[in-house]
């Protein structure tokens, strides 16, 4: 490229600042400042230099390179950058990335050359900025070798659980991308990444239609198992919005293509792990169906994959963390099922996994939020047991882990959502012992977590959805105290997010759900103020949703005990003031859903016993964590009801 001082168009910003050189250094030769001005640009290309990096880029001699960094530190163009060495520096942000869009342009195998001399240098980097700096210029130097490299690295990070690692990743790589310098294979891989991230984030809802148009373009570029991975997003995506048909569906396409490259690429572990991972989606989703008996045998695929990789390396961190998660998954299925020895003893081998790895590393942040994960499975265990001593216990593991890793970083917003999370099992426990001052305490610090949250970014709908989940735990511990003007506004605050979610998306079930139980506990509420018009219009906006949920997919289990437990009350509401044509109407809708459900083939988790009314709520968990529903405990006792029919199980 010329170097030679040329005129600076306003605005051309890559121009002003090659242009400081010559402003720095007025007295030096026009050969002088020319050679400084390529050593500029050579210092944009890496995302940090130094001199031993300069002198890699631009001077094969090795002579001049420390002496034209020594200069190039003095431009204002160049910032410190002290966590990568005392000498390091970085060309500004907006500068470095005209400079580069420039050279890209104007010389392109200049710019190409100097990509591939950087990744050579940063192949033996393997700290997890040294990788991504690695992919970035190999992306840029060879398309081909860019692409598989990706792929190995996506792979092996997803596999390691390197979320804060792949959010960094997946920003360069959205630079890239911005810039025109990726295409085909690469451009799909690195935009299916940054959309995983996103989801890990803000929610697989906030990708909208992203996943439907990601499938297409894997699907142009050929490649199956970029098409797998689209399937899988897709399924997400759907399932998230509580389509679990359409993400059963996609799910299983993935399954099918992850199963033809194992069988095409048999000795390869990628494909391996890929198959593994189809398996885990497809249980988890047939689990949540209800479908414990076909759910178990995904499972076990699963297991059995990790089982028999982990044994043929057992120092791959990858495949150990998903053999621990594969213990995690059984003991879910075990839960389910009512077995809690098979769960317990399933979640302590996850355990037992998850303390190895976070021994490895204590500063993989990651590792330590699965380690808390691990505790709260055990939690849940002894919580169901009766056992409320253990359960705190290990509450109480996951809490101080959670609060050590937001100590670290307290502008993680990653980190204070699964802080958030770890006081709504706080609370939730306390509530059940009865402790409301404790409960109320953490439910108040979950509040507040996500209240900042949301004002940090209004646009985020898990954090949104976050927040009505915090004012419905505010109102259940006001209503265990009695405070019904309390919980009459925290639930009135619970509806209006709802209604908000609701409307953004009206196809999603899953916050169609919630605003039903949120219109159910406002009627609840009003049921005990004595107010009978506004408990019915609840519990009646409640039953529409619901009615139109179970109208939408009447094989699913949840939405059907949903609908009894709603006419149930429906039904209690209208014996109590008299109107017994209603209540039997509604007490005859309880006992044919009672009856259907008599009726299943398969195992889907234990039944509540004939005639036993369980509590109306069926909130969902909220955060990262595995769904868990809790009783209100408003109405912590079976009702007496009618002869017309026992309350359907719940």
């Amino acid at each position: 490229m010329d170097h030679t001082e040329q005129p600076v168009e306003p605005g051309d910003l890559a121009a002003l600042s090659l242009a400081t050189v010559d402003q720095a250094f007025p007295g030096d030769s026009e050969a002088e400042r020319g050679a400084l001005r390529s050593a500029l640009e050579g210092a944009a290309v890496p995302h940090w230099c130094d001199a031993a990096i300069l002198t890699a880029l631009v001077d094969d001699s090795g002579l001049l390179g420390p002496g034209q960094w020594a200069r190039l530190k003095v431009l204002p163009v160049i910032e410190p950058c002290p966590e990568q060495g005392a000498d390091a520096g970085r060309v500004a942000e907006a500068s470095r990335l005209a400079i580069r869009k420039r050279l890209a342009g104007t010389d392109r195998a200049r710019f190409v050359e100097l990509s591939r001399r950087m990744a050579s240098r940063m192949a033996a980097d393997t700290r997890p900025a040294g990788r991504t700096e690695w992919i970035y210029h190999l992306l840029a130097a060879d398309a081909g070798q860019g692409a598989a490299g990706l792929a190995e690295l996506d792979r092996s990070w997803t596999a390691e659980a390197r979320h804060e690692d792949l959010m960094a990743l997946a920003g360069v790589l959205a630079e890239l991308d911005g810039s025109g310098l990726l295409q085909g294979r690469s451009q799909v891989r690195a935009r299916l990444i940054a959309a995983r991230c996103r989801a890990e984030a803000a929610g697989a809802t906030s990708l909208g239609d992203e996943a439907h148009e990601l499938l297409k373009a894997a699907e142009a570029v050929g490649e199956p198992g970029l098409v797998a991975e689209a399937q899988s997003l897709v399924g997400e995506v759907v399932q998230a919005r509580g389509d679990l048909t359409a993400a059963e569906h996609a799910y299983r396409q993935a399954l099918t293509i992850s199963q033809q490259l194992v069988q095409a690429h048999p000795g390869h572990a990628g494909p391996q792990q890929d198959l593994a991972r189809a398996y885990r989606r497809l249980g988890d989703l047939i689990k949540k169906r209800g479908d414990l008996d076909a759910a178990g045998w995904a499972v076990a695929q699963y297991l059995a994959i990790c089982e028999r990789m982990a044994m043929l390396d057992p120092a791959d961190a990858g495949w150990q963390r998903l053999l621990g998660l594969a213990h995690g998954s059984v003991g879910d299925i075990a839960r389910e099922d009512g077995d809690l020895d098979e769960a317990e003893h399933s979640y302590r081998q996850a355990l037992a996994i998850a303390e190895r790895l976070a021994g490895l590393d204590p500063a993989n942040a990651d590792w330590q939020l699965e380690l808390g994960r691990a505790w709260i499975n055990l939690g849940d265990v002894a919580q169901e047991r009766g056992d409320l001593d253990g359960a705190d216990q290990a509450f109480a593991q996951d809490l101080a882990i959670c609060e050590q890793l937001v100590q670290r970083d307290p502008g993680n917003t990653r980190r204070q959502r699964e802080l958030a999370v770890a006081w709504e099992w706080v609370g939730d426990l306390a509530l059940e012992r009865e402790d409301l001052d404790a409960a109320e305490n953490a439910f108040g610090r979950n509040l507040a977590i996500l209240e900042r949250l949301t004002r940090l970014e209004p646009a985020n709908s898990g954090w949104r959805q976050g927040l009505a989940d915090a004012h419905y735990r505010i109102g259940r511990a006001a209503l265990e105290r009695g405070d019904l003007a309390d919980a009459q506004r925290a639930y009135a605050r619970d509806v209006a997010i709802m209604e908000e979610l609701a409307g953004l998306d009206p196809v999603n079930t899953s916050w169609q759900r919630d605003l039903a139980a949120a219109y159910n506990q406002v009627g609840t509420v009003a049921e005990e103020r004595g107010d009978v018009a506004a408990a019915r219009h609840a519990f009646t906006q409640d039953l529409a949703i619901t009615e139109r949920l179970v109208q939408r997919d009447p094989s699913n289990i949840g939405w059907q005990e949903d609908l009894s437990v709603t006419c149930t009350q429906l039904g209690d509401l209208a014996q109590e003031h008299g109107d017994l044509d209603t209540a039997q109407h509604a007490y005859e809708q309880v006992l044919a859903i009672a009856q259907r459900l008599a009726q299943r083939p398969h195992r889907h988790g234990p039944a509540a016993e004939p005639g036993c009314r369980l509590e109306p709520d069926r909130r969902r968990r909220a955060g990262t964590r595995r769904p868990r529903r809790r009783g209100a405990g408003l109405r912590a006792g079976p009702r007496h009801l009618p002869a017309a029919g026992p309350a359907g199980p719940r």
